[in-house]
């Protein structure tokens, strides 16, 4: 799905299952003007802006109950994440249709210690590019294991989402 404002087309994000819920970027969130929107099939829902979480670059929406939009599971955290395990990115790059890009994990958090706020970040060699920004990272069990949000200039294929763990904090808050 899309976060589009008045503006335009801004981001991506995802519907957690058998939730009135979205995830998306923060940054995402914080750059649109007026209330943010939840595209789905071509049609636009409102949504309200729940909470926003800078350090770790997420933010939650609420969309109404009737919003058609299927939903993803967060990951079993019983199932640890591993360097080198596939994964699936899930985005709107540039505004274009849906896309999927496929890599693995390169790194688990604290491996990238500079700049300062990629030390909690999974860096992923699938790309992420502006418009997968909120967008689910997804295990090959469709599982979400992170939420895209930021590349390196010059990184060359290097991306990077802050991991599932933190959106079930975000959540308990």
């Amino acid at each position: 799905m899309a976060i589009r404002d008045v503006r335009g087309l801004q981001g991506a994000g995802f519907r957690l299952a058998d939730t009135r819920l979205v995830v998306t970027a923060a940054h995402t969130v914080e750059s649109a003007q007026g209330q943010p929107g939840i595209v789905w099939n071509d049609r636009t829902w409102p949504a309200i802006t729940l909470a926003v979480d800078q350090a770790s670059d997420l933010a939650l929406l609420e969309i109404p109950a009737d919003a058609p939009m299927p939903g993803l599971h967060l990951a079993d955290d019983a199932a640890p994440l591993a360097e080198g395990e596939w994964i699936v990115v899930i985005g709107r790059p540039f505004g274009a249709r849906p896309t999927a890009t496929v890599g693995i994990v390169s790194a688990l958090p604290g491996a990238v210690t500079a700049p300062e706020f990629l030390r909690t970040r999974l860096q992923l060699n699938a790309a992420v590019n502006p418009g997968n920004s909120g967008g689910p990272v997804l295990n090959l069990d469709g599982r979400v294991i992170g939420v895209a949000n930021a590349t390196i200039p010059g990184g060359h294929g290097l991306g990077f989402a802050t991991p599932a763990t933190a959106v079930k904090a975000m959540l308990q808050k």
